[in-house]
């Protein structure tokens, strides 16, 4: 609810500069849950490379370690209304073609990508996966959203 007070929602973009932890899960979830898009930073990042995708991709707020008291908000999901093609999140590119450059995903891919995952490699309530990758490199996606989809654990 902090989020949507901060006018997270639809088509709207989040940073969150977060080492993997705990707080970088609950901070990626409560974007979403916001309806808004989550554009991972990952902390180690040069100073000039972080500099250069917000000020490219130009989030409405950067979520960091330091993260605000939200204990006297519901506990309730925002009332959002989502397009399965609303954006999720934007991944910015290595830069092979000169610079870095965001790409924006849709939740309709996400559901795709986590659908195929999950029937594929057989993850249940009973598995534990491994968050291997820093949020900001694409194959943090299903490591993120998969395990939670069937009860699964992230470790």
């Amino acid at each position: 609810h902090w989020l949507v007070e901060q006018g997270a929602g639809p088509e709207r973009l989040v940073a969150v500069k977060i080492p993997r932890s705990v707080d970088l899960l609950v901070a990626i979830y409560a974007v979403v849950k916001a309806g808004a898009a989550y554009l991972p930073i990952d902390p180690e990042l040069p100073e000039d490379r972080v500099r250069h995708v917000l000020d490219s991709a130009k989030p409405l707020l950067v979520l960091d370690e330091d993260l605000p008291d939200v204990s006297g908000y519901p506990d309730a999901d925002p009332e959002r209304v989502l397009s399965p093609d609303n954006a999720a999140y934007v991944i910015f590119t290595s830069g092979s073609t000169g610079g870095p450059k965001g790409v924006q995903v849709a939740h309709r891919s996400i559901m795709n990508r986590l659908a195929w995952g999950l029937a594929h490699f057989e993850v249940g309530a009973e598995d534990r996966v491994l968050l291997s990758t820093t949020a900001s490199f694409d194959v943090s996606v299903p490591e993120l959203f998969a395990p939670l989809q069937v009860g699964a654990a992230i470790v």
